[in-house]
């Protein structure tokens, strides 16, 4: 969410008391259905962004709205030098309970076999594990001070063969 209308709704005049409050945003649950709201990468949220998330984090309302009863909040954050991240105001991190995940190789494998990642993916980082979140030796200069360099990691290893395939399909189109 990039806007706080996404989080927060849009502002409107009530037309019976003349003040203004916000419409529900498009994914805010029904009254009696509790939910799971996944605040995804809070800290590369706007500042703005970031204010509306402390009382929803605390006391689980949002612009003058109340989740439904039994909801829960988890937030999930990237760390590192290579994200473009905002700070968190420690009033913010102190309403969340933290957990670091850090899913091992064998982890990770069992997740692909049982979400289909390719078998050949699979048996490329079972022999050679070390490139699931590998390093890449050597990269231009240029594209290190750009700030692109790819390295190989989890996601990207889920989109080898879809991407291959594409790949070898764009050869055929262009050579024909």
């Amino acid at each position: 969410m990039s806007d706080p209308g996404d989080l927060l709704g849009l502002m409107h005049k009530d037309e019976i008391t003349g003040r203004s409050l916000f419409l529900p945003p498009y994914w805010w649950p029904h009254p009696e259905e509790p939910i799971v709201l996944f605040l995804d990468e809070v800290n590369r949220a706007r500042p703005e962004i970031l204010q509306a998330v402390h009382d929803l984090a605390l006391n689980k309302t949002l612009a003058g709205k109340q989740l439904p009863a039994g909801s829960i909040v988890i937030a999930a954050v990237n760390e590192g030098e290579e994200y473009q991240l905002t700070e968190l105001d420690p009033a913010l991190v102190s309403r969340f309970n933290l957990y670091e995940f850090s899913p091992s190789v064998e982890e990770w494998l069992l997740w692909a076999n049982e979400h289909d990642v390719d078998a050949r993916v699979i048996r490329f980082i079972q022999k050679q594990n070390h490139y699931l979140d590998g390093e890449t030796a050597r990269a231009d200069e240029a594209l290190r001070l750009a700030g692109l360099v790819k390295t190989p990691d989890r996601r990207a290893w889920v989109k080898v063969p879809i991407l291959s395939s594409r790949m070898s399909h764009s050869r055929r189109c262009i050579s024909n």
